[in-house]
C-alpha cells in the first residue's frame, strides 16, 4: 500500500498524527505500507525542522524497492514545488540513480504527491501542478528512462494524462475528495508487459483482486 501525501491536515497536530498512526496501525501487519509526503504533512515550503518532524513521524521522505521484477519508487515532490534548489537537486541525483538501475526490470512506476501536470503538458504554472520550470526535467527523465507510469495525489480527484509512453495517474482522497468521485483508493495490477488500475469507492471495493494473464506485446 501507499500513501502519496496529505495524512493530516495540520501538520502541527499531535492529535491529527496520532490518529493517522492509529488508523494505518489498523491495516493487516503483512501488508507494507510506504508514504510520500504532501504539503500538508511538511508545510508549502518545507524546512530542516518539517523534514525532522516528518521523519520521525513517518519515516524517511522517499523509498525505493524492487517486487517481484517491479521497481517501485516514492519521492518528495515538496522540494520541487517550493523550488528548494539544494535538496531538489540532490533528491534529482538520488531519482536519476535508482531509475539508471531499474533499466533490466519488468516495470517502473514512481510514487509522488504533486501531478505534474493535469490536462496538457504546456498548462501554465499552479496549485495542483509541479511548476513548467522543473515539469520538462522530470518529465524528459521519466520518458527517456522509460518510466512506465508515475501515481500522485493531491488533486483530490481523478486524472489521467501521458506523457510519452509514461501513464502519469492522479488519484481522489480516501479522506476529502474535492469532486465527484467518493472516498476511495486505487488498486493497481502490475503484469509483467503491463500495468492496469482502477479507482473504486469505499462502498465499491472488490473482496478479492484477480490478475488476468495475456500474451506479452512489448
Amino acid at each position: 500500500m501507499v500513501v502519496t501525501g496529505d495524512f493530516v491536515h495540520n501538520s502541527g497536530s499531535p492529535g491529527q498524527i496520532t490518529e493517522f498512526k492509529r488508523i494505518t496501525a489498523l491495516i493487516d501487519p503483512k501488508i507494507p505500507v510506504y508514504y510520500t509526503p504532501g504539503n500538508h504533512d511538511l508545510g508549502q515550503t518545507p524546512d530542516q525542522e518539517s523534514l525532522r518532524n516528518y521523519q520521525k513521524n513517518y519515516g524517511n521522505d522517499r523509498f525505493s524497492f524492487t517486487h517481484k521484477g517491479s521497481s517501485l519508487i516514492g519521492f518528495n515532490t515538496s522540494l520541487i514545488k517550493a523550488r528548494l534548489t539544494g535538496p531538489e537537486q540532490n533528491q534529482f541525483n538520488w531519482l536519476l540513480k535508482k531509475i539508471k538501475k531499474s533499466q533490466g526490470n519488468q516495470n517502473i512506476i514512481l510514487f509522488c504527491h504533486y501531478p505534474f501536470f493535469n490536462k496538457t503538458v504546456d498548462e501554465l504554472t499552479a496549485y495542483s501542478n509541479i511548476d513548467l520550470e522543473y515539469r520538462k526535467k522530470y518529465l524528459e527523465l521519466f520518458n527517456t528512462n522509460k518510466v512506465d507510469a508515475v501515481f500522485s495525489g493531491h488533486y483530490h480527484n481523478n486524472n489521467l494524462a501521458t506523457y510519452g509512453k509514461t501513464q502519469l495517474v492522479t488519484t481522489s482522497a480516501l479522506g476529502k475528495p474535492l469532486d465527484t468521485a467518493p472516498s476511495g483508493m486505487r488498486i493497481v495490477k502490475v503484469y509483467t508487459n503491463r500495468i492496469e488500475h482502477k479507482y473504486y469507492g469505499l462502498d465499491e471495493l472488490p473482496d478479492s483482486v484477480h490478475f488476468i494473464n495475456l500474451p506479452d506485446l512489448r
